[in-house]
């Protein structure tokens, strides 16, 4: 019997769909429920172990659309963590690497991102309304269209940042654009 190609890619997409539900299931109940921290403890040890094995052990940790309002994930390593759309109103992200992390969508009001290196992080349409941003690494990351209303910049490194289309500009504490 003789498979053609596009029978071949089918069954491929088929089998890594199959592969993916159970990560699919996990994140869907993450995004339905806030994670505890004892939840998110174990997410992001296995994350830590992903980023120091070079992505040989462990997992990448995919906290897309998950509640972590309040979560203290100061001092974490989330280098290229998946954070698009997560809740982390008045989330503690003091001195948090999230340099390459996706926090797209991501809402972020109020949050402590003091002395967080966020370099080449993706921020696009975020709200970062009233987050204390001071001191933070910025340099390369997207703020396309992002809420930076009541936001504190003070010391903020930009350089290379993407600021097309962010709101709130005028009400920014330290910014010097």
């Amino acid at each position: 019997m003789r498979i053609t190609k596009r029978q071949l890619k089918r069954i491929i997409r088929e089998e890594v769909n199959r592969a993916q539900a159970p990560q699919r299931r996990r994140l869907r109940r993450l995004h339905e429920a806030t994670m505890s921290q004892a939840e998110l403890d174990q997410v992001l040890q296995q994350h830590e172990l992903w980023v120091e094995s070079n992505r040989a052990k462990g997992t990448r940790a995919l906290l897309s659309h998950a509640d972590l309002s309040g979560a203290d994930l100061s001092g974490v390593d989330l280098s290229g963590v998946d954070l698009s759309g997560a809740q982390l109103h008045r989330a503690n992200l003091f001195g948090t690497d999230l340099s390459g992390a996706d926090l797209s969508r991501a809402n972020l009001t109020g949050a402590d991102l003091t002395r967080a290196n966020l370099f080449d992080a993706n921020l696009s349409n975020a709200d970062l309304s009233y987050a204390d941003l001071s001191y933070t690494n910025l340099s390369g990351a997207s703020l396309t269209g992002a809420n930076l209303s009541g936001a504190n910049l003070t010391g903020a490194d930009l350089f290379d940042a993407k600021l097309s289309g962010v709101k709130g500009l005028e009400t920014v504490r330290g910014f010097k654009g």
